[in-house]
């Protein structure tokens, strides 16, 4: 028997026809030789072309209308049991949450059972994993203020170094989430709960890098609210999301790699993860090539920003292109595409043509999305195949060409 890509092939230059190519993929088992994913986007028509060829990243959160038919049921449903709990369900604790919370987490889990778990619904599962994710971590806000007493501090600072009981009480609420999270994805294998999995192990890190911070400096001794330190703070602190990101990033590639054909959970969880990780990079590199500035005061940012901000918008365009993943181009062009717009043209444009530098943003920020957007698939089969190695090009996303 033949493997998908000889199959590929063998349609491709008119050696087999597409029916007789498909009659081998299914003595194989396997429904995905012709397209590389039988869940992908792109699939062999009857003139022989790729249909949905301008959309090759396949993003499975809808399943039809009948999943969007579904969720608003289920949405529907959820919100108007939270106000019918909310008046008639007996409050043990006193808070007038926690009861509300575990029926709601129950509720949600009993549906998940036939929406998710059995009838395999992709929006309404998303619907329902967010909605055990909010009763749930809000469960656990309500436990932890019962657990620990939660003192008024003399100052910011003070408050999160020398109040244990606060450190302890974050990192057991990001524990629990990812807890939480972990148990939800085993159950029901939910690719969306790999994101609060990776924000609460960024969460808990963070917690214990802040505290370190804080103690190495001896701001904990402080009594007043000053913002310089605080700025100070977060200038010290600003590599932190970083390094995050690139480390969630690493996870996504891996998972990725291990599904290059994307037709299984690891694809999916690898788009949440990359949602989490994009902002985290985009914008910690934002601010250390372009500065920021608060109320509080001021981050510098590094010199010559226009020329580091062209490369790194080049970087993440070619990463993308890669790995098949609009999810890193998308925050790339607006953090750094707008800046560098702005600055190369909005001192002199601008005050030239009276043209608001905002239309200006939009207007060259929006041609490359419609560029990126329309021709992603040529423009990624020309970046793998001339740019990347060979070796490389066997651990991304295949590039499928259309039959002729």
């Amino acid at each position: 028997m033949q493997d998908k890509k000889q199959l590929e092939d063998a349609v491709a230059k008119n050696i087999i026809t597409k029916e007789q190519a498909e009659a081998l993929a299914q003595m194989q088992g396997d429904a995905s030789a012709l397209s590389g994913s039988a869940k992908s986007s792109a699939v062999l028509g009857r003139e022989g072309k790729l249909e949905g060829e301008d959309a090759p990243e396949n993003f499975r959160l809808i399943g039809g209308f009948g999943d969007i038919f579904v969720a608003i049921g289920i949405s529907f449903f959820l919100i108007g049991l939270r106000f019918v709990f909310a008046i008639f369900l007996p409050d043990f604790t006193g808070d007038g949450r926690s009861s509300i919370d575990v029926v709601m987490i129950v509720v949600a889990l009993i549906l998940a059972e036939w929406i998710t778990r059995h009838r395999r619904m992709k929006l309404p599962s998303l619907i329902l994993g967010v909605a055990w994710l909010w009763y749930f971590a809000d469960l656990i806000i309500v436990a932890l203020s019962h657990i620990f007493d939660f003192a008024l501090a003399p100052s910011f600072f003070a408050l999160f170094a020398a109040g244990e009981n606060l450190q302890s009480a974050s990192i057991l609420f990001f524990a629990g989430l990812f807890i939480g999270s972990a148990l939800y994805f085993l159950r029901y294998r939910l690719p969306f709960m790999a994101a609060p999995m990776a924000a609460s192990t960024v969460g808990i890190l963070g917690v214990i890098l802040g505290s370190l911070l804080i103690k190495l400096f001896n701001w904990d001794q402080l009594a007043e609210f000053d913002g310089n330190n605080i700025m100070q703070f977060f200038r010290q602190f600003i590599y932190f999301p970083l390094f995050c990101g690139l480390g969630i990033f690493i996870i996504a590639l891996y998972c990725d790699i291990k599904d290059r054909h994307r037709v299984s959970t690891w694809s999916d969880s690898a788009f949440w993860l990359h949602l989490i990780s994009a902002p985290l990079i985009v914008h910690t590199l934002y601010v250390l090539v372009a500065g920021a500035t608060t109320q509080l005061g001021h981050i510098e940012g590094g010199n010559d920003g226009t020329w580091v901000m062209i490369a790194l918008v080049l970087l993440f365009t070619f990463t993308s292109l890669c790995i098949d993943r609009r999810a890193l181009l998308i925050p790339s062009l607006g953090y750094f595409g707008g800046l560098g717009i702005y600055k190369l043209f909005g001192s002199q444009v601008v005050q030239q043509s009276g043209v608001p530098t905002f239309a200006i943003l939009l207007l060259i920020v929006g041609l490359l999305v419609i560029v990126f957007g329309t021709g992603w698939r040529k423009i990624r089969r020309f970046v793998v195949s001339k740019l990347l190695p060979k070796a490389w090009q066997e651990m991304v996303p295949p590039v499928v060409d259309a039959v002729k």
